[in-house]
């Protein structure tokens, strides 16, 4: 069995979400295709994974990338949740988890009471209507009412997606730019003209790779639990890899590691402390099953919350040692520090940088508090 320390695994994940040296900004595409996707149900808190990822940041410039640029797109992908993907990505994620995703959705609606011959009705209407532009849940309902009955409006304006869910895996829908505090949808064929997915065997082992190289090591179990698939549907991706990977024994369980990337690793000598602040739902924290990966067990429901919600984190050499709140007023950002115990030293220091970085993406001053 190769060897690595839990230093070095940390140090490897950490660099590869750029949280050890963030990207320059004109590299933004490039985080979000190194992170395998930004999680974006909360709009500010994807902005937040962005900052402290990215050298000088505005929320601007994401704003552009996403309906300006059409540089990154965002949708319901992984775990049924909303991400943020590079477009070029998209039809990848759409080959690889496409037909899983589909299935999982598929069975909540047939629980409910929506056939799959009236699925693909509401489907086909929901992207034939967009062909006019950007388009609100509730204009969707309207157009599906008039064109099919009042009675299949709620599989269209349902808070949590409905059909357009469906339409975003199969990759025929995106989200459009708000309009104020409405979410709308645009065909994928508006902002992505070339479309041209691999097979889906194809598009698997890639998608398994970079999964690995994102949050390696990892098990089989590890990357179903973040994408929400199964695992006899990604084992035999696994075995596919061959030599290609590694095991390691990290945590006292036997996982994977692509080869070159456990050269790079075994060769790391971790300073630290590595301090990043890490807002809402950040991507790093969702890579494995077992949350003890990133937060010891006894601190666990202190991050991963009731209802799914995550907190913000201060992140210390790949482990959650606290969470923290922001407070924004007009002329001033309040961020308040609740360690779960003694932090390393040199932490504050680096917890201190950080602040004023997120001060300066806010645009205010900003001071730093430790709750007692």
């Amino acid at each position: 069995m190769a060897e690595i320390t839990p230093e070095q695994v940390a140090a490897f994940r950490l660099g590869s979400h750029h949280l050890l040296e963030p990207a320059p900004s004109d590299r933004l595409v490039e985080v979000v295709h190194d992170t395998c996707g930004i999680q974006s149900q909360v709009v500010s808190a994807s902005r937040l994974s962005f900052r402290a990822r990215t050298r000088d940041l505005t929320p601007e410039m994401v704003d552009d990338a996403l309906w300006k640029d059409r540089q990154l797109v965002r949708l319901w992908v992984m775990r049924q949740c909303v991400h943020i993907l590079p477009a070029k990505d998209l039809s990848l994620f759409v080959a690889a988890l496409g037909t899983s995703l589909n299935r999982i959705n598929r069975g909540w609606l047939l629980r409910y009471g929506l056939d799959d011959d009236i699925s693909r009705l509401l489907i086909d209407a929901v992207v034939e209507a967009l062909a006019d532009g950007p388009m609100t849940r509730k204009e969707l309902g309207e157009h599906v009412e008039a064109n099919l009955g009042q009675e299949h409006v709620k599989w269209v304006t349902h808070s949590w997606g409905g059909v357009i869910v469906e339409a975003c895996y199969e990759g025929a829908v995106v989200f459009g730019p708000p309009r104020g505090p409405n979410t709308t949808f645009v065909r994928r064929d508006s902002v992505i003209k070339d479309w041209d997915p691999p097979e889906e065997d194809e598009a698997r082992d890639m998608l398994v790779r970079r999964y690995l190289h994102a949050y390696g090591p990892a098990r089989v179990q590890d990357f179903v639990n973040w994408s929400a698939t199964r695992v006899r549907e990604f084992k035999p991706v696994w075995e596919r890899m061959g030599d290609d990977v590694v095991d390691v024994e990290h945590e006292g369980r036997t996982v994977q590691m692509l080869r070159d990337d456990h050269e790079l690793a075994s060769s790391l000598e971790p300073e630290g402390p590595m301090v990043s602040l890490l807002g809402n739902f950040d991507t790093y924290l969702l890579g494995h099953k077992e949350r003890t990966q990133v937060v010891d067990e006894a601190r666990r429901k202190e991050v991963f919350r009731t209802a799914g919600w995550i907190s913000p984190v201060v992140l210390v050499n790949g482990r959650a040692l606290g969470t923290w709140s922001q407070d924004l007023k007009r002329s001033e950002a309040r961020i308040t520090i609740k360690p779960f115990g003694r932090l390393p030293a040199g932490t504050r220091k680096r917890v201190r940088e950080e602040a004023a970085d997120l001060g300066r993406f806010w645009g205010l001053p900003v001071k730093v508090e430790y709750a007692k």
